[in-house]
């Protein structure tokens, strides 16, 4: 009797997953941005920010007035071969990536290969875990693959465990490593 009560308790809590999946889906929009979005951007990124400056504060400034302005998003988004979307649920911002593509040439070293490089994508913290992230990343990939780009790279930083373990569930693997000796 006590496994069949688990059993409908699992099957209960896979629906309700299943629905919220289908609710959030039907209200997710993702829209290609531009520099019009910076405010927007701007905004999204304090929640990444903080996060990168409670981890490393002596690199990352706390988000604040003068910390990825308007105009800092505008000329990071701006720039030649950068594209950018903006998630939102029930019309209100919820994420937003920025990627780039970026044309590597060939050189006694290496051979010539475009990818399309990830700088920054965030979530808002109460929207995690509800497909926004993997929404991103699917805009950015088809943005790729309609230009006949099938490299898609970013990175994370170590501390970030949660990131880490979304970009490996959606197919990233780590292929360079970077290391650093801060002296005190």
């Amino acid at each position: 009797m006590r496994s069949a009560t688990i059993l409908c308790l699992l099957r209960s809590e896979i629906q309700r997953q299943d629905t919220w999946k289908k609710v959030m889906s039907a209200q997710l929009d993702i829209r290609e941005a531009g520099v019009r979005d910076a405010a927007v951007i701007s905004e999204l990124n304090t929640d990444v920010q903080r996060i990168h400056a409670a981890e490393h504060p002596w690199r990352f400034k706390e988000p604040g007035p003068d910390s990825f302005t308007e105009t800092d998003a505008a000329e990071f988004i701006g720039r030649p071969n950068r594209f950018s979307f903006v998630a939102f649920v029930n019309n209100e911002p919820k994420g937003y990536v920025v990627a780039e593509i970026r044309e590597m040439p060939e050189t006694s070293r290496v051979f010539e290969h475009t990818m399309v490089y990830v700088h920054d994508i965030s979530v808002r913290p109460d929207s995690q875990g509800h497909g926004i992230g993997k929404a991103l990343l699917d805009a950015v990939k088809q943005r790729g693959d309609a230009t006949g780009i099938s490299l898609l790279a970013l990175d994370t930083w170590t501390f970030n465990e949660k990131a880490l373990r979304f970009f490996q569930r959606y197919g990233f693997v780590p292929y360079n490593i970077r290391l650093w000796n801060k002296v005190h």
